[in-house]
């Protein structure tokens, strides 16, 4: 728990973009965005 929070905040903008387009389409990303 605190080795994924310390990731986080040592590359917030790291992880988020690169789990997105990498784990789900970046076609699918767009629709999460707007469902979420």
């Amino acid at each position: 728990m605190e080795s994924g929070k310390t990731f986080r905040k040592n590359h917030p903008q790291f992880t988020r973009p690169r789990f997105e387009p990498r784990s789900r389409r970046p076609q699918q990303s767009s629709s999460t965005r707007q469902a979420r």
